[in-house]
């Protein structure tokens, strides 16, 4: 069972790991929904976002994650 969404004053809730977790919990549905928003949030300010960088580089080396344990 899925808890209802709620509204905390916590600042723990605040965290990365928080907002890493709780974006995890979200159906794939409800994250494409929230990348299309912010992608057409970022176009309807900067329309030559996309047109500006027309051939995208992949990071040199890996990239890594890390966590305090």
């Amino acid at each position: 069972m899925t808890e209802a969404p709620s509204i905390s004053n916590d600042r723990a809730d605040e965290s990365w790991e928080a907002k890493a977790l709780w974006f995890r919990s979200l159906s794939f549905e409800a994250r494409m929904a929230i990348f299309n928003d912010v992608t057409e949030l970022i176009l309807s300010q900067q329309p030559d976002a996309i047109r500006n960088k027309p051939h995208a580089e992949p990071a040199p080396g890996r990239i890594q994650v890390l966590a305090e344990a």
